[in-house]
Order: structure tokens, then sequence, then C-alpha cells
């Protein structure tokens, strides 16, 4: 029994070992599992936070986006609100508001063109040249007078300065008319009256006789002889025009007439205002014939810009100094036979024209038709005489945008020439009219024609 016992004893203490070792085998499973669910747990963790860190960066980054979007936009604004000071600082807003609707399509996309290039800040000059060389329509009041003030660059590319430097040099001209003019103290009447009493005698002589009786006046009638002969151009300027003889509802108190000879003031007396101007400040070339119809291109256009009407006479004495820059050697005649004189530019005209067409050179010298007697006039009055004042306008749109002015002279001249070639005749007086009488011809297609020439023969000269 006690073997038995015993026996029985042990298999209870195996059994219990086993259960034991099994439970104890269960435990460390089910710990195994747990630590494995844990790391499963652990890294499904890890990959969340990890999503979690990775829609931050995302959503970071579109925070980022917004906020530069709501700066940009807040730029935008500020632009914008920056050209709304400018629409108010500046009278120009008519050419931004100017309705295009009615307009042929090419024209309105012209305008619009124009519109998009000045509305900004800070001028194209690129685009705006490039523009203006195909023309400005004339259907839109005062675009072309702003157009022509920035290709000239009287007008900076930035239009923060505009008003500053309008402001400052209507000063500076103001300065001048006060001296060279309204700051002149005049004769009496006794003396001018004296001037006057023999009406067959020449006003030169007049003069003379007056100098030698009241030598006090010398300079004045020196400066009297200058006006007058400025008037006698000024009063026949586009003589085809009503415009220039017309009044301009102001009072000119002229010190180089006599009392009794002061009337209202005419627009042909604003031309011999500025042009008196630039002859006393250029006492090498004085006043030259022509130079009127040169200034009065100037002034039928500013004038006739609705906005910046107070500095019309100040902004067509810079503009046309600015040009005088250019030509202005063509007009002295000391210089006539130096490099830079009106002989010389007529004979590198003529060189080219052999360079480009030598057949039609041929022909011209085969004629002796010598090219002073047709590109005189061209060269030193810019085409001012040879066409109705619009045709003009549109050719100086391309003339004046371009960046090699005066050599694009040259190629317009050649351009004419080779657009009347089938009328040059044998016949020298034939040919001669032809020459001198070429109003009727297309602009546009003398634009296009030397535009063609200076791409294909100029450019070199520049490299």
């Amino acid at each position: 029994m006690k073997a038995i016992r015993k026996l029985g004893n042990k298999i209870k203490d195996t059994v219990k070992d086993m259960k034991e070792k099994v439970l104890g085998q269960e435990d460390k499973n089910q710990f195994e599992e747990q630590k494995i669910q844990e790391l499963d747990d652990l890294k499904k963790d890890k990959k969340k936070i990890s999503n979690d860190k990775q829609s931050n960066q995302q959503l970071q980054k579109v925070k980022d986006a917004q906020k530069l979007v709501e700066q940009e936009e807040q730029n935008e604004e500020e632009d914008s609100q920056g050209e709304q000071d400018l629409l108010d600082f500046f009278p120009i807003e008519h050419i931004y508001k100017f309705d295009t609707s009615k307009l042929p399509n090419r024209v309105k996309e012209k305008i619009e063109n124009f519109k998009t290039i000045l509305q900004k800040n800070q001028i194209n000059m690129s685009k705006l040249r490039k523009q203006c060389f195909n023309g400005i329509p004339e259907d839109c009041p005062g675009l072309r007078s702003i157009v022509w003030k920035v290709v000239l660059e009287y007008l900076p590319k930035h239009k923060g300065k505009w008003q500053q430097t309008m402001d400052e040099n209507k000063e500076t001209y103001n300065m001048l008319v006060n001296k060279f003019i309204y700051g002149v103290q005049s004769p009496s009447q006794e003396v001018w009256d004296q001037q006057e009493k023999d009406e067959t005698d020449y006003f030169l002589s007049r003069t003379k006789d007056l100098e030698l009786q009241h030598p006090e006046w010398k300079d004045f009638f020196k400066d009297r002889d200058q006006w007058v002969e400025i008037e006698k151009d000024t009063t026949r300027t586009r003589s085809e025009m009503h415009f220039f003889v017309t009044e301009t509802g102001k009072k000119f108190d002229n010190p180089y007439k006599p009392p009794n000879q002061q009337v209202a003031e005419k627009h042909f007396d604003v031309l011999g205002r500025i042009l008196f101007v630039y002859a006393k400040l250029n006492p090498g070339i004085k006043y030259v014939q022509g130079m009127n119809e040169i200034l009065s291109i100037f002034y039928h256009i500013f004038n006739h810009d609705p906005a910046y009407q107070e500095y019309v006479e100040s902004d067509c004495f810079f503009c046309f100094t600015i040009v005088m820059a250019e030509v202005k050697d063509c007009f002295i005649k000391s210089l006539d036979d130096s490099d830079s004189g009106i002989k010389a530019r007529i004979n590198n005209l003529n060189l080219l024209l052999k360079d480009i067409d030598p057949e039609l050179w041929e022909n011209l010298e085969q004629l002796r038709l010598n090219p002073h007697f047709y590109s005189l006039r061209w060269l030193m009055l810019i085409f001012t005489q040879e066409f109705e004042i619009f045709d003009v306008m549109r050719l100086w749109d391309s003339y004046l945008s371009h960046t090699h002015r005066q050599d694009f002279m040259d190629y317009i001249c050649i351009s004419i020439l080779q657009i009347q070639r089938h009328h040059i005749t044998d016949d020298f007086t034939e040919a001669m009219e032809n020459l001198q009488r070429i109003q009727r011809l297309d602009i546009v297609q003398i634009v296009i024609n030397a535009d063609s020439l200076f791409n294909k023969y100029g450019p070199h000269k520049y490299k």
C-alpha cells in the first residue's frame, strides 16, 4: 500500500510539475505574444506618428504656401493701390479708361497694349518703343503725347518721377522766359514811334539809326530783330491749318512789340516764345528757318492732350531741345563742310544708297541729280514739309521711338527713293519733281521698307 501511495504521490508531483511547466510555458508564450503585440502596437504608433508628422509637414507647407499667396495678394493689392495713387496723381486716367469697345479690333488691340504698358509703375521701354514704332492710334486723346515724352526720355521710365520732372522743367523754362522776355524792359512809346516814323525804310536800317540815337537799347533791338525773324516764320507755320493762327485765350505782353500793338496771344506766339528762348540759349546756332516746323509737330500734339495743359509750353521746349541736339549741326552754316555738317550727312546718305541699291544710285548719277536737291529738306526738317501733319506724326512714331534715330532717317530716305524709283525717269525735271512731291506716298509702306533695310544693312555698324 505504501508503495502504491508513494507512486501516487510521485505521479501527482510529476503532474504538478508538468502543469507548472505547461502553465509557465503558457505564461511565457502569453508574455511573448504580449510583447509581440506591444511591438506591433509600437510600430503602428511610430507609423502613425510618422504619418502624423508627414501630415503636419504637409499641412505646414500648405500653410506656408497659403501665407505666401496671401502675401502676394497683399503685395498686389498694395501695388494696385499704388497704381490707383498714380492714377489720381497723374491726370492720364483718360487713357486708362478710354473705351475701345466700338473701335476696329486692330486699333482696339493697339490701344489696349499701350494701356497695359503705361499702367506699370516701371515702364518697359523696349515694349513701349516697339508699340510706338508700329504706330500710335489717333483715336485715344493724349496717348501719343505721353508716349512721345517717354520714348524721347524726357520723362523717365519710372512714373513716380514724372511729376517732379515736369514741375522742375516747367520752373526752369518759366525762369528762362522771365529772363529773356517778360523781364526785359521795353522802350517807351515815343521810341517805338520814332522807329516807325519812316515806313519806307527797311526795318534793319531803322534799327541801326535807333542804336545810334539810343545806344542803351542796342541789345534790345538786336533781340527784337531776332523776334521779328522768328515771327515771320511762325505766322506761316503749317499754313494749310487754321490752328496756329487761332487765339489761345491768354494775354501775351510782348516786350518786343510796341504797347499799341499788343493783341491777344495766338498759338504761333507760343511757338515764337519757345524758339526765342532756344535761340538765346544757343547763340552759336540761334534761330534758323525751318525750326518752327519741327517745333510745330510737338506743339500740336501736346496742345491737344486733355491732360498736362499747364505743361504744354515747357514740355514742347524740352522735347524740341532733345531732337535739336541730334540735328542742330545741320543748321549751323559754319559746320557745313565738317564731318557733322549737312554736306557730310547728305554725302553719307548717298554712299549708303550706293551700297544698298547701286542700280538706283547709278540712275541718279546719270541724271546728275545731286542728292542735295531732294534730301536737304528731308534731313534738316525731318520730313515735316513733305507730308500732311498727321502723316508726319505717324512717321515720327517710328522715328522718335528708334534707338538709332539719325541712322534710321537715312533708311527712311532710301526707302522713299526705292518706292519712287519707277517715277525717276530719264528727264531731270520730271525726276526732280517726283522726289519733291512725295506727300501722297504711304507712310506705313515707307516705314516698313526702311525698317527692313535697316535690319539688313544697319545692325552691323553697332556690333
